[in-house]
């Protein structure tokens, strides 16, 4: 007689279909892990750039602005601080004269501005030696 065979798939032919479905998941899976962590560090590393450029730039703008010393808005400079009176850019747009002093405080580049705002200029600040991070360096980077 003739035997008729079942049609469909053996139990492992489907256990070799399940192992290699679940083996190109695992890598779709590292692959995304990967994409998505190094976006993540792109953003970080940018967002950072972008601290530095905006503290470079407003800083400049300070500088360049400097009102001249006088009795009462004297220009003070530190090893660690700097003072002075200087045309700052407004957040609408225009310019005011401000008592701003810029410094290192907590490993930090700060510049305090007369009216109570304060800007964090750059994250970490390297000094030279004990002394500690001096102006003149900072500014000259």
């Amino acid at each position: 007689m003739h035997q008729r065979r079942a049609s469909g798939f053996t139990m492992v032919e489907l256990m070799v279909a399940v192992a290699l479905g679940g083996t190109v998941l695992l890598l779709i899976h590292e692959i995304l892990d990967t994409v998505t962590r190094t976006a993540r560090e792109l953003q970080a590393m940018r967002v950072a750039e972008d601290q530095e450029f905006n503290g470079r730039r407003w800083i400049r703008a300070a500088l360049g602005s400097i009102h001249p010393a006088t009795e009462h808005e004297p220009f003070e400079g530190r090893p660690a601080s700097l003072s002075f009176t200087a045309s700052v850019r407004r957040g609408e747009g225009w310019f005011e004269r401000e008592r701003v002093t810029v410094e290192v405080r907590d490993g930090q580049f700060i510049a305090a501005i007369g009216s109570g705002v304060t800007l964090r200029l750059a994250d970490s600040v390297v000094g030279s030696g004990n002394s500690g991070a001096r102006i003149p360096e900072i500014l000259a980077t």
